[in-house]
């Protein structure tokens, strides 16, 4: 086994050592089979990636791609902003709710008790329903197509 390191091979097979570097891994590599080898391959694999062009995609893919990717992190953005808004608004509205209704001995427990678990229960299904409506647009794998 030899101590060659593969990147002395590409530099040689790219141009990229001395002159005397370049001779010495050429003798090597004349020497050892396993090198020999190794640099054939290396030789053939860089010849076909130097003829390999990079095409540079159509402008309506750019802007298609543009427009999902700005039309997604728009629309997440607005429902973050959209869930965020309703739960201020519901959170304000339960304290004040808590705060004046609740809070009036004049109201019979019972009544309080059942409006509270009521309210409650109404909030936790409006966010159950919108989490699930929300998980369903998001697995259409139709919801693209017009109908």
């Amino acid at each position: 086994m030899c101590d060659l390191r593969p990147e002395k091979l590409t530099g040689l097979i790219d141009g990229e050592l001395s002159p005397e570097e370049a001779a010495r891994v050429r003798a090597h590599v004349e020497e050892c089979e396993t090198c020999r080898a190794l640099h054939e391959e290396m030789r053939e694999l860089a010849g076909v990636t130097r003829g390999i062009e990079l095409m540079e995609p159509e402008d309506q893919v750019w802007l298609r791609y543009r427009d999902e990717v700005y039309n997604r992190l728009e629309r997440q953005v607005g429902w973050i902003l959209s869930s965020l808004g309703a739960i201020l608004l519901l959170g304000s509205a339960l304290y004040f709710f808590v705060a004046d209704f609740l809070a009036d001995a004049d109201v019979p427990i019972v009544v309080r008790a059942g409006l509270a678990l009521l309210l409650a229960g109404a909030i936790v299904l409006a966010v159950s329903v919108a989490r699930e409506r929300m998980a369903i647009y998001r697995a259409d794998r139709f919801r693209e197509i017009e109908r």
